[in-house]
């Protein structure tokens, strides 16, 4: 599950990393050729090579917490959102919201719980019944 995790956050960041450098590159004569000699590398090539390239796979285990912070884009507007994360089981969701104000989801390993100003600080029920 962890190894899962780390994949797909690795995969999720570098296909966003590229998109970003992508678009901000101006077309070049030299690769608008047609020859399809050239070998595209696959996806476990390039996330073994992103591996290597932040000190290989003993140090991306070793990674525990993870804090990331963005803008959540919506029909309504946008807002500031920042995600923490702590392995193997506790998160933390700050989104705030210039329309309805602040406000956290979480999971402490226990429990999960919601706050906002609407509704308060409340425990969530979490079922694992499918």
């Amino acid at each position: 599950m962890k190894r899962v995790l780390i994949i797909t956050f690795l995969g999720s960041f570098l296909v966003v990393t590229a998109m970003a450098h992508g678009s901000q590159q101006k077309p070049n004569a030299k690769h608008q050729s047609t020859n399809m000699t050239e070998t595209v590398p696959s996806v476990d090539q390039i996330l073994d090579k992103y591996v290597q390239a932040i000190g290989g796979k003993a140090a991306v285990e070793k990674l525990s917490t993870r804090m990331m912070k963005g803008l959540l884009i919506a029909p309504g507007g946008s807002a500031p959102i920042e995600i923490y994360v702590k392995a193997p089981n506790k998160f933390l969701v700050v989104i705030n919201s210039p329309v309805s104000g602040r406000s956290r989801n979480g999971f402490n390993g226990i429990v999960a719980w919601s706050q906002n100003p609407q509704r308060g600080l409340r425990a969530v029920i979490v079922s694992n019944k499918v």
